[in-house]
């Protein structure tokens, strides 16, 4: 142990102790003769004291200052074999021996340990450093330091003290240094490692118990005077007093004096019970090393300062080497790691808990933060932390900040149900918006100056430390600890702590509301498990409202599953308080319905919809807020039946929401511009991409114009358009538009978000498109990672990514990965969406072109016609999926020879996309193809060329075009015309390697053809010279 189909984002609007033990040494019991000599006791013998020889340097002067402070009567108990010791000496920790008891002394123990260990503090004597001292100095006794086997860390303050010590050479001036941190950080450990690596260069080294003055004379009491008789008077004080004489001895001055766990400290001169200075008991000498360890920041002034920081994460993760050994128990591990944050003490007792129960580090994750008080009160740590467990050893500090303050402990208390990463004055501020703000925190929070005394005093004891840009930090364990103290009103803390929250939250109009939301939700997540754990919320319409706004900050931050918890107990406080029919209970029934459509529980958002449109009868009509209100449900129940396939019904939805804010007095413009949008998919839905493009673009350019181009709402309407732009086969424009939003995304909402993975999703899809199937690859991997951590493996978004992922494996060839993937989508749209639901119908439909390519051409038909029927039924005869589907039928009769019906096939998709898309469109462009095609299998030469050149006369480069120059140089090739079609298939061959790449499996396939055509020139030449001959 140490110290120390592409997704496309439809805009909702936002309504008892063992023995000590030294080690084995192995060393032959060394007995002295028996001399058989009888106790000499100089009073029983009667005889008068003896004069020594008097050494004016041994004097030991009896001056008025080097008496101690008079602490009246002390009475100390008798310790075993006669000795006295004072019983609070025992207390002192689990482990602490603090000198005095006469015993035989240990043999000095030296250590070897390699220069990287300790840096800077090697025993070999640096150029500048004082001669090691002899054998003959007083042996470092280890049973009076609970030294621990193994020191990790801290090497630079080790560096430190050692400077300090070491910086005036032999001189013998004083030099004091004060280690200080909060509770458990490892202080007397740090001093007692230093005392062990430099044991070689002090006389003596004596530690202290500095806990309150009464200690501290006792154990300076029993510190023992070299070749000093025998005294036998029991005056505490006099014994101390004559110990401090001893360390002022001129030529006595390379000791080491340790006050350990100076906690109280006052310079008043008041009587005071605990607090005391401890200045006053420093040797008047000027010579000697003096280390104090305190959690006291003001005791700084009495010597240099080192701040003990907290271990990193490789440190705890040695200390606590011995509880995990599988790949999942060191994971676990870390986890806990971080959760500790480098606090030994805690590191320590989580160690002896996990291995002395026997439990799984899992399981104590899982159990840390609600049964916290239960992992302490049972442990007996290492004798190392034997002072107590994390519930009790920083008791003593908090009490001392009541002293201060009887409003103290409860700003602690309060600052612990915030973010222990960004404490401020700003949060705390808004308190003082609370309806019911209580006197104490009214008086901290009306100025920064009263804000800053109290953090003062908290720093003082090392609770909160200054953090940057303004800000304070408290130890994650100490917030645990907080809030697990029994004597604070923790239910009105926390309802304060959410109001302060709720008030930080910005405007979402804001130029930087994004990035305040996200470091918002650090703080919304210390309120958060009090939800989780059913924290019924006061009839409070201002702690009712605060809440909501929580809730939205969870729901803006895609957290659904979080924002739900706080909407439900939101919802029961309103009906409660408020009624089922009030305007506020019906928003948020309307923000749970959103909760839940976004979740992909569509009976149950539909359910909330509803509601809160139904109801809105009772409002006055003339009421513009209502008529908002109302509008709004409108809005986002059309976005529900957009997702259920009712188009009919979502377009009735979106038109009575346009018209209505074209007439409500006061309505927002974003709000239309939202249900503008949203109709410019409705329409892309429908297939009508025509209409779809403009309705896209101007929400686009309202968003832009009012937001700015780097709000998430201007971003939503980046990624709408893009989706279009991948429909209308428009690759260029659809790349730059899905890297402008991912751009913004990834900026201002992270890189896991669900809007920045659907943005990644569709940017998959483009590069599937463009032949770049290794870039594909990667891009839909990383949606369908983040989507499964997000959203769940059965969420609609997850299963999107799925089945697009079969189409890229099948474009690969690889079969069965594909049909793997088709299967996983198949059960979970049909689980979730109902078999009828157009997404289901989708990856029907892909089953049967997998099928159809992995030539199992009877299962393709089969699911081919599933499909179409699907298809007929949800969108009509002439809708550009149910075109798709009787395009493929074709190919299929293609693929088994039967032309004729192929040929009719193609036909009637031909004729529905020329009428719904246009000549020049892929879809178009694909069907004549198709036929032309067919025509060449026919022999009809004449009637293909037509349909190839009316393809290639479109002017577009891709791949439908350049198939089409590939087939006309299969007619010429037919018709003898080897030259001519020697130079089409260059032709063809050079447009794939731009349009695709030169290692592109259709690049392969036209090389291949060019090698064919060199075969056949090559027989033709054999053939017309044999003819000559």
């Amino acid at each position: 142990m140490g110290c120390g189909g592409s997704k496309q984002q439809f805009k909702e609007v936002d309504l008892g102790l063992p023995d000590l033990e030294l080690p084995d040494l192995e060393l032959p019991d060394l007995e002295l003769p028996d001399l058989e000599l009888p106790d000499l006791e100089l009073q029983d013998l009667g005889l008068p004291d003896p004069e020594l020889p008097r050494d004016p340097d041994l004097e030991l002067p009896e001056r008025a200052d080097d008496k101690l402070p008079n602490l009246g009567k002390v009475s100390p108990p008798m310790m075993p074999g006669g000795h006295s010791r004072n019983k609070a000496c025992q207390q002192y920790g689990l482990w602490t021996e603090y000198p005095g008891v006469r015993q035989r002394p240990l043999l000095p123990i030296r250590y070897h340990q390699s220069d990287d260990l300790r840096s800077g503090t090697s025993s070999r004597p640096s150029k500048d450093s004082p001669e090691p001292l002899s054998d003959s100095t007083g042996p470092l006794d280890l049973r009076n330091f609970p030294a621990i086997p193994e020191f990790i860390g801290r090497q630079e303050i080790l560096n430190g003290l050692w400077n300090c010590f070491s910086s005036a050479g032999n001189s013998p001036m004083r030099k004091v240094a004060v280690l200080y941190g909060l509770g458990g950080i490892g202080k007397t450990q740090l001093a007692i490692h230093f005392a062990r690596l430099h044991q070689n260069h002090f006389t003596r080294i004596f530690l202290v118990n500095g806990k309150s003055q009464k200690t501290l004379v006792d154990s300076l009491a029993e510190i023992e005077i070299p070749d000093s008789p025998v005294d036998p008077v029991n005056d505490v004080q006099k014994k101390a007093e004559r110990v401090l004489r001893w360390l002022t001895i001129k030529g006595n001055s390379r000791w080491l004096l340790i006050f350990d766990g100076v906690d109280q400290y006052t310079t008043s001169k008041i009587n005071n019970e605990e607090a005391y200075d401890v200045n006053s008991y420093f040797p008047t000498a000027d010579h000697g090393s003096i280390i104090i360890t305190t959690r006291l920041r003001k005791l700084q002034e009495l010597g240099q300062p080192f701040l003990v920081p907290k271990l990193n994460v490789e440190e705890t993760m040695l200390l606590m080497k011995d509880i995990g050994h599988t790949p999942e128990e060191k994971q676990d591990i870390r986890t806990l790691a971080f959760l500790l944050d480098g606090l030994p003490l805690a590191i320590s007792l989580a160690s002896s808990y996990i291995s002395g129960k026997g439990i799984e580090v899992s399981k104590y994750l899982h159990h840390y933060s609600e049964s916290w008080r239960a992992f302490q009160e049972p442990v007996i740590p290492h004798r190392q932390y034997s002072n107590g467990n994390l519930a009790t050893t920083w008791m003593s500090s908090y009490n001392a900040i009541r002293k201060i303050d009887n409003s103290y402990p409860k700003f602690l208390v309060l600052l612990s149900h915030f973010s222990h990463q960004d404490i401020r004055f700003e949060l705390v501020q808004n308190a003082l918006k609370f309806s019911r703000i209580p006197d104490w925190l009214h008086k901290i929070a009306s100025d920064e100056q009263g804000f800053l005394n109290a953090i003062e005093a908290l720093m003082d004891f090392c609770f909160i430390e200054r953090g940057g840009n303004g800000s304070f930090l408290m130890h994650p364990v100490v917030q645990t600890w907080c809030r697990n103290i029994d004597d604070i009103d923790k239910d009105e803390l926390r309802t304060i702590a959410l109001i302060s929250i709720r008030y930080f939250i910005p405007d979402p109009t804001t130029s930087e509301y994004c990035e305040l939301q996200q470091r918002l939700l650090l703080h919304a997540d210390e309120i958060y498990p009090f939800f989780q754990h059913g924290w019924e919320l006061p009839p409070d319409d201002q702690v009712l409202e605060a809440a909501h706004k929580i809730a939205a900050l969870y729901k803006n931050q895609a957290e659904f599953d979080k924002a739900e918890v706080i909407y439900k107990s939101v919802l029961r406080g309103r009906e409660e308080a408020l009624g089922f029919n009030d305007v506020s209970t019906l928003d948020t029934v309307s923000q749970l319905g959103f909760v839940y459509h976004k979740q992909g529980k569509l009976e149950n958002a539909e359910k909330m919809y509803t509601r809160a449109l139904s109801n809105t009868h009772i409002f006055t009509p003339d009421t513009g807020s209502n008529q908002l209100f109302t509008l709004r449900n409108a809005n986002n129940l059309g976005v529900l039946y957009m997702n259920q396939n009712k188009l009919q019904k979502a377009e009735g939805m979106y038109k009575l929401a346009r018209s209505g804010y074209e007439r409500v007095p006061g309505s927002s413009h974003l709000h239309s511009l939202d249900t503008i949008s949203n109709l410019g998919l409705l329409r892309r839905a429908q297939g009508n991409l025509r209409e779809a493009e403009p309705l896209l673009q101007q929400a686009l350019e309202g968003r832009e114009e009012a937001l700015g181009p780097d709000h998430t709402s201007t971003l939503d309407a980046l990624n709408n358009l893009g989706t279009l732009y991948l429909d209308q086969d428009n690759l260029e424009k659809a790349e730059s538009m899905f890297g402008r939003a991912l751009d913004g995304r990834e900026q201002t909402l992270g890189s896991n978000h669900t809007s920045t993975l659907d943005t990644v999703h569709n940017l998959g899809h483009l590069y599937q498109k463009r032949g770049k199937l290794e870039l594909a690859e990667s891009k839909y991997k990383r949606a369908l990672k983040g989507r499964e951590e997000a959203l769940g493996s059965d969420h609609t978004s997850t299963l999107e990514t799925v089945d697009n992922m079969g189409n890229l494996y099948m474009e690969q060839r690889k079969w069965d990965d594909a049909k793997s993937m088709y299967q996983r989508a198949l059960r979970g749209r049909k689980t979730v969406l109902g078999p009828d639901h157009l997404s289901t119908l989708a990856t029907i439909n892909n089953m049967a072109i997998l099928y159809k390519n992995w030539g199992k051409l009877n299962k393709a038909e089969t699911w081919c016609r599933q499909a179409l029927s699907g298809y007929e039924t949800a969108l009509g005869f002439d809708h550009i999926t149910t075109l798709d589907i009787i395009n493929n039928i074709g190919r299929i009769h293609s693929s088994r020879g039967n032309m004729d019906a192929a040929e009719k096939m193609y036909q009637k998709a031909l004729n529905g996309y020329e009428k719904k898309l246009g000549q020049s469109h892929a879809s178009t462009l694909n069907a004549v193809n198709n036929l032309g095609n067919v025509y060449l299998e026919q022999d009809k030469l004449k009637e293909a060329e037509g349909m190839y050149r009316r393809v290639v006369s479109s002017g577009k480069l891709n791949l439908e075009v350049l198939q089409a120059v590939g087939n006309l140089g299969v007619i010429h090739e037919r018709q003898g015309k080897l030259d001519e079609a020697k130079k089409i298939y260059l032709q063809e061959l050079k447009g794939i390697e731009e349009v695709l790449s030169k290692d592109h499996q259709e690049a392969r396939m036209v090389k291949e053809k060019l090698r064919i055509l060199k075969r056949k020139k090559r027989w033709k030449r054999l053939k017309s010279l044999f003819r000559l001959k």
